[in-house]
């Protein structure tokens, strides 16, 4: 009976251990990190990160975005471009040859003046820039939404590997319990089955080792930090596991939330997406290119002035024989050539750009409501397995515990219902992963991370 009774409290002890939904928390302190290749490893790779130090060093450091950001100092130096007066020209005149009274020479500087084509140049230079602004900001917020979801598959890859390697030390020590209970010179018929899947569990922890530096790789490739001879750093996160009370943490809405109405949503949306912002000021663009081109057909004043002289004369003392001038002229008439195709390609320009923004607005309305549809999905399954499914699979697992503690089964009829909680556990996590990733591919689409869950417009 003694024995009996500690046989019993080892498979409670077992399957107290067993409760991830629950005590997430408890349920990976350490994960066994699986060994990086020669070609990621370093003395320098470790470095773990929480979501805000992830996101930080991704904004500071990413490549990418350093490359992006170089379009603003373009921009600018394309409004100076813009405003540009034209360069003078300096003329001179030699006359060669004989001739009655002498030949004329000059020198002299002339000036082209531009009428009323450097001011709408400089506006659409300026329209230009707040575009270039608007797409750096779009491109941090996407690195931002990328190194987030990296994160988050990670520490899910993270979790899958602890508890399948749990419930392989579990099932581990089940055989080996069993085994000592059989008679020597026996067959182990049942005990075969369990070590079948005992090694099931063994592909699977392998296969997860995997999957868990397959997402560092891709975590690290969305952190898109240069690494060199001396820096050659591999990061990794602080997350052991894929926590179900780390919403906030995690800068996501607990499961529990009361999303606001769609339609608040939408118009919220509207004012935050970049492609709308950047797409209106396309439209602003397109609008100030057709009116430099209209006033490509404004004749422009070329000024200039010198000085005139003859280098030898005959002019029996009458005659100006030196003296400055001053000469003006209208340039580039629009006589031969009116610039009409230009303008009609301008007012087709600007039409482009109005039915591109009214394109985007509808795909955006379109995905918006696709991401706050999965979202809400999401949330409703993850609800489902913390409220029903979850304790449902213990309590099963607590019963089949106790049969077996009670030879009421064999082991094979207990490892195979642990086999089937850690399916359920597997895809608890799918779940709760794809939780956090619905959020963050709705905060893509809704263009901004502080979205208020009371949105009142």
């Amino acid at each position: 009976m003694k024995k009996f009774f500690l046989f019993f409290c080892l498979i409670s002890f077992l399957i107290t251990n067993l409760s991830y939904a629950s005590e997430s928390s408890e349920l990976t302190k350490q994960v066994e990190e699986p060994e990086l290749p020669l070609s990621a490893d370093s003395s320098h790779s470790g470095d773990k990160l929480n979501i805000h130090e992830a996101i930080e060093l991704a904004l500071e450091k990413n490549v990418d975005l350093n490359q992006i950001r170089k379009d603003h100092e373009i921009a600018k130096n394309n409004i100076k471009i813009a405003n540009r007066l034209q360069n003078p020209s300096f003329e001179m005149d030699y006359g060669i040859g004989n001739t009655n009274k002498g030949n004329p020479q000059q020198i002299g500087i002339s000036q082209v003046i531009e009428l009323g084509k450097r001011s709408p140049r400089k506006k659409k230079a300026q329209v230009e820039l707040r575009l270039s602004d608007d797409s750096i900001k779009a491109a941090e917020f996407e690195v931002k939404m990328d190194v987030r979801e990296a994160f988050i598959r990670l520490a899910a890859a993270k979790s899958k590997l602890k508890n399948i390697h749990d419930q392989k030390e579990i099932i581990l020590k089940l055989v080996s319990i069993s085994e000592t209970k059989i008679e020597p010179n026996t067959p182990d018929m049942d005990i075969m089955p369990s070590k079948i899947v005992l090694n099931q569990f063994i592909l699977k922890e392998n296969n997860a080792r995997a999957a868990v530096l397959a997402a560092k790789y891709d975590f690290n490739k969305a952190l898109n930090v240069n690494r060199s001879q001396e820096d050659n750093t591999f990061y990794d996160i602080e997350d052991d596991d894929l926590q179900d009370d780390g919403f906030v943490s995690h800068l996501t809405p607990s499961p529990k939330s009361v999303m606001p109405k769609f339609d608040d949503v939408a118009l919220s949306a509207y004012e935050k997406r970049y492609d709308l912002k950047i797409a209106k000021n396309e439209i602003e663009a397109a609008k100030k290119n057709l009116d430099i081109t209209i006033r490509q057909r404004i004749p422009d004043i070329e000024v200039g002035g010198g000085y005139a002289y003859m280098s030898s004369y005959q002019n029996e003392g009458n005659g100006m024989i030196s003296g400055a001038y001053a000469k003006a002229n209208l340039v580039n008439l629009p006589l031969l050539y009116n610039y009409s195709p230009e303008i009609k390609n301008a007012k087709l320009q600007l039409e482009q750009a109005q039915l591109r923004y009214e394109s985007t607005k509808n795909k955006a309305t379109t995905s918006l409501m696709s991401a706050y549809e999965k979202f809400i999905i999401a949330q409703k399954n993850l609800n489902y397995y913390n409220s029903d499914l979850i304790s449902n699979s213990k309590e099963i697992l607590k019963i089949a515990a106790q049969n077996y503690a009670q030879e009421k089964s064999d082991v094979t009829s207990l490892v195979f219902v642990q086999q089937s909680y850690s399916e359920i556990m597997d895809a608890y996590i799918d779940s709760l992963c794809n939780y956090y990733i619905s959020w963050i591919n709705f905060l893509r689409e809704y263009n901004d991370e502080t979205i208020d869950m009371n949105i009142s417009l």
